[in-house]
């Protein structure tokens, strides 16, 4: 489900005049609820209330600043099929609940932005594959901290300066579960999140499967609306799988899910879902499925690489990070983290080839969260 970053960090990143040559650094500031500051030299845009108030804040904070480059690139990166494809996301577009088109509409006003681009950005990716990246989770058994650990390296092509606009988006929408997402504006939810309750949800995009599935069915939950469920819903693992039997998929991804228990791997096609476990305390996932009538047999060496760890003893926080930058794809690696669920922790690093170049800094999320201890 972690397609729709994607197309607006493509609209960001190529837009001229943008981030110039000097390191791009978001604008401080507040507007209603909202408020985007740097933590620990961090960018975290900090949002709450009613969809239309949370729309309006990210609007303001984190799309408008570059909204009129924004609207006019996606124009001419799409071309003379614009029509089609607005058609195509449209549709999608059209089975968003009401709550969340509501946001993106606020969006769209209070940033000036065309909201035709922020409905292709939340939604063109689910027919497409874009994504190649690799989560190490280390369950509480083999945890040096006794408590879960989820390493994740989101990589992409690194095209011009989208590396320099990643940013961590928390949302606490009124009467339900807030998260924390390793994200870039203008975007309902990443594939890189951890809500209140801990619950941890990363995706990864899948090209090939045996069981004869589409690659994309236009009746199935989008990825963007399917993951927002989720961590809004959904407290643990448990409560996650009954929300998934809900669902049909689009595309087909690895979807990791992680409390602070447990963790499983969704194994996902428009036709098929397949659940697997990690072993002895370690689960694995990058781009290919690994369950019988799903498997191609196709080989990764991120997978290999990670599978080949399992000779420790026990995982550190720092050692999760060495992990990560075994399995960084230099600077196609564009977002790399640690989620810590227990004590509701990330650890960050942002920018070109992040898990190799930038060091990780720690961000505590149970009071941004809204969390009392």
């Amino acid at each position: 489900m972690n397609r729709p970053i994607i197309s607006l960090s493509l609209i960001l990143l190529l837009s001229p005049g943008v981030l110039a040559d000097e390191p791009f650094r978001y604008p401080e500031g507040k507007h209603g609820k909202g408020e985007l500051k740097y933590v620990n030299g961090l960018p975290v845009l900090v949002v709450a209330g009613t969809p239309e108030e949370m729309g309006e804040q990210i609007g303001v904070l984190g799309v408008k600043p570059v909204a009129k480059k924004m609207d006019s690139l996606v124009r001419k990166l799409i071309g003379p099929v614009w029509p089609l494809v607005v058609k195509a996301c449209d549709s999608l577009y059209r089975r968003f609940p009401p709550d969340y088109q509501r946001e993106v509409e606020a969006m769209a006003k209070s940033s000036g932005l065309d909201r035709e681009i922020l409905i292709v950005a939340n939604t063109i990716a689910d027919v497409q594959h874009l994504a190649k990246c690799s989560v190490l989770v280390i369950e509480p058994s083999r945890s040096a901290t006794g408590q879960m650990l989820v390493g994740r390296n989101w990589d992409n092509n690194p095209i011009g300066d989208l590396p320099k606009l990643g940013l961590v988006i928390i949302e606490r929408p009124a009467g339900k579960h807030a998260f924390a997402a390793v994200s870039f504006p203008g975007l309902l939810i990443s594939a890189s999140v951890m809500n209140d309750a801990g619950l941890t949800l990363a995706s990864n995009d899948v090209i090939e499967s045996k069981d004869g599935s589409p690659r994309f069915n236009i009746q199935g939950t989008p990825g963007t609306v399917g993951a927002r469920h989720l961590v809004e819903e959904c407290a643990n693992l448990q409560d996650a799988d009954k929300l998934l039997k809900t669902m049909t998929a689009t595309v087909r991804a690895n979807l990791i899910l992680c409390d602070r228990k447990g963790s499983v791997v969704y194994e996902i096609t428009p036709k098929t879902v397949s659940q697997r476990r990690g072993n002895n305390g370690i689960c694995v996932c990058t781009n290919h499925f690994l369950s019988p009538g799903l498997s191609t047999d196709e080989k990764c060496w991120r997978y290999s690489k990670l599978m080949d760890l399992d000779k420790r003893a026990k995982f550190s926080v720092d050692d999760v990070a060495k992990a990560m930058q075994e399995v960084s794809q230099g600077k196609g690696t564009i977002q790399s983290m640690i989620f810590e669920p227990s004590p509701l922790r990330m650890h960050v690093s942002l920018g070109e080839g992040p898990a190799k170049n930038e060091p990780y800094k720690a961000l505590d999320c149970a009071e941004l969260l809204g969390v009392q201890r």
